[in-house]
């Protein structure tokens, strides 16, 4: 290793005086990897140590280097070692197949994700992201320069253990030692990294990822101060009910919608509707809807992801009244803007849906910005309704990078009283108030050929810690369908009960 740090120094991919860094920062010192294609050997060396340090983890998975500098590494350590290789695009292409990774790979298989330096590890989550995003299982990391800087803690939180040939303090001692800096650059650099890390992961009480994680029971979550009325419900009614499934009515017509509703009702804690979908919706559909949700004790969920400015997105979702209203219901008044009376789809409102009325949650897209969701809060609120904003799709090549992802969990933080969590395909943040929902659910993992990835309930529940798994043909193609919905039930609780403290689980 101290022959490969002072063959990266005599290379130039080591380099001191100030540099500005992505971040910002002015560094004393910097990391020029890309270099080392001028330098075949140095590329050997470089790539045989990964495979060392890797060597118990790499050989049953799969390689991904980071793109760009990270990708002839990779290529060379599957290479030498007759590993399979993945390539991941920083863009999809606009022609051909517009795939976002490449290579042959099954939902299930295991992946380590290759990376030259890590400094916060954001490089590492984007390429794991799209990874598990196509049903792939991410839990190791190569890297060859570990800056210290907090990158390791980091992809911690996230369920991937980071294994690197070398730290900063280590590479500045070996330089020190072999007369190539001076004291004061040590110093200098040391410096640096201990002010500059990046922010500390979750304390161990909030829900972690991966094996011997710490997590609170549905029911814990429910009393937390910071748990809106919504969350508070919903998570109550999963821990009565022994169930975090919502089945996924993506049916055709209404007397179908009801069939299925009557079918899983026992067995689930939400039932997801797209009323629009429907051929036939009348305006008694919500209430026979809802009317079967009291007897089966399961909260409605209209997956509508609103995504339009504030005052389309508000009509979008008041929807009409749909007539026969009086001043004794409270929600019709809300929804007619105070009339006590109001003909056949007479009053103001807009739109034919009505989903204020009837849906206890809804889905909304973060792109509108802030906006939008106040529009749909301030309808929402005063009905004791809640939101799912999207985080992460399950579909193939979905546009929502980890900036987007971020900039929306700051939204649901900024509206508590009516975001109760996220539908996401992993966690996104480690608050316990918040509730991650997840579509692509089946008991056998895979793909559609429309980009859809399934992922298991172990694999959802148990390894990512996602709270509610969304299940659609898995049920709904079932011969049986009560029988099917009852056996996922099963195996959502027991991928929950398992990633509990022993103590809780019991």
């Amino acid at each position: 290793m101290e022959d490969l740090v002072e063959a990266l120094f005599e290379a130039e991919a080591v380099k001191f005086g100030s540099f500005t860094l992505k971040s910002g920062l002015a560094s004393p010192v910097y990391f020029d990897l890309r270099v080392i294609v001028s330098h075949p050997r140095l590329m050997l060396q470089v790539s045989e140590r990964l495979w060392d340090v890797g060597r118990s983890v790499c050989p049953s998975a799969l390689l991904c280097g980071v793109p760009y500098t990270a990708l002839p590494i990779a290529t060379l350590m599957a290479t030498a070692h007759e590993r399979p290789m993945l390539m991941r695009r920083k863009e999809a292409k606009q022609y051909g197949t517009a795939r976002m990774l490449e290579g042959a790979f099954a939902a299930g298989d295991v992946c380590v994700v290759v990376e030259d330096v890590v400094t916060s590890g954001s490089s590492v989550l984007e390429t794991a992201d799209v990874l598990r995003q196509h049903g792939l299982q991410v839990r190791d990391a190569l890297v060859l320069l570990d800056r210290e800087q907090g990158g390791r803690e980091t992809l911690a939180g996230a369920g991937i253990t980071l294994h690197s040939v070398c730290t900063v303090s280590r590479l500045m001692q070996v330089l020190l030692d072999r007369g190539r800096v001076d004291q004061a650059t040590v110093d200098s650099v040391s410096a640096f990294i201990s002010q500059n890390r990046a922010t500390s992961p979750p304390p161990a009480s909030s829900p972690s990822l991966g094996p011997g994680e710490v997590a609170q029971s549905y029911g814990q979550r429910a009393r937390l101060p910071s748990t809106s009325a919504v969350a508070s419900r919903l998570l109550l009614l999963m821990e009565e009910k022994r169930s975090n499934l919502c089945v996924s009515a993506d049916v055709r017509t209404a007397a179908e919608l009801l069939a299925v509703a009557r079918a899983v009702g026992p067995h689930v804690c939400l039932l997801k509707t797209h009323v629009d979908a429907l051929d036939d919706f009348t305006a008694d559909l919500p209430e026979r809807l809802a009317e079967l949700a009291r007897s089966h004790r399961f909260l409605l969920f209209e997956d509508r992801k609103f995504a339009d400015i504030g005052h389309t997105a508000r009509r979008q979702y008041q929807g009409t009244c749909g007539g026969g209203c009086t001043a004794a219901c409270d929600v019709r008044r809300l929804l007619c803007g105070g009339f006590s009376e109001c003909g056949v789809w007479a009053c103001t409102a807009g739109g034919v849906f009505g989903i204020a009325s009837w849906a206890d949650l809804v889905t909304a897209h973060a792109v509108a910005g802030p906006g939008g969701l106040e529009a749909l809060a301030g309808v929402g609120v005063p009905l004791g309704r809640g939101c799912l904003l999207i985080a992460k799709m399950s579909s193939q090549g979905a546009l929502t990078t980890q900036g987007y992802t971020q900039a929306t969990v700051a939204m649901a933080e900024a509206r508590r009283d009516f975001v109760l969590g996220f539908i996401s395909t992993e966690r996104v943040t480690h608050d316990p108030s918040l509730l991650h929902v997840t579509p692509g659910v089946k008991l056998q993992p895979g793909g559609d050929d429309l980009g859809q990835q399934y992922l298991t309930p172990e694999e959802v529940v148990g390894r990512r810690g996602c709270d509610v798994m969304v299940v659609g043909r898995g049920v709904l193609e079932a011969t049986d369908v009560t029988a099917a919905a009852r056996l996922y039930q099963q195996a959502g609780w027991d991928a929950y009960c398992g990633r509990l403290q022993p103590a809780t689980a019991s």
